[in-house]
C-alpha cells in the first residue's frame, strides 16, 4: 500500500504562493501527473483524494468570475493512494 499526500497545486492560492512557504518543496506535482507516476510503477488501482476546500464554488453568471473562484476553491490537498500486488513466488 503506498500513500502520498502533497500540496495541490491546481489551487492558485496553494499553486502560486503557499507551496513556496515550505522550503522542502521543491517542484509541484498536479494529481494528474503524480497519478501517472504511480501507475506506472505498477500500482493498480491506484486513487485520487482530495482535501482541504478553501472556498466555496461560485455559482456567479460571469464565467471567467466562476473560472477564478473554482481555481482558487480547488482543495488545497491531494493524496495518491495505490497498491501492489504482492507476488507469491514457490520455491
Amino acid at each position: 500500500l503506498m500513500f502520498l499526500e502533497t500540496p495541490n497545486p491546481e489551487n492558485l492560492r496553494v499553486g502560486s504562493c503557499s507551496f513556496y512557504a515550505d522550503p522542502t518543496h521543491r517542484n509541484p506535482l498536479p494529481p494528474d501527473t503524480l497519478f501517472f507516476m504511480v501507475q506506472q510503477r505498477g500500482f493498480r488501482p491506484v486513487e485520487v483524494e482530495r482535501f482541504g476546500r478553501s472556498l466555496p464554488i461560485s455559482d456567479s453568471k460571469d464565467s471567467d468570475l466562476k473560472m477564478l473562484f473554482d481555481w482558487a476553491g480547488v482543495e488545497q490537498d491531494y493524496a495518491i493512494i495505490g497498491t501492489k500486488p504482492i507476488l507469491n513466488i514457490s520455491l
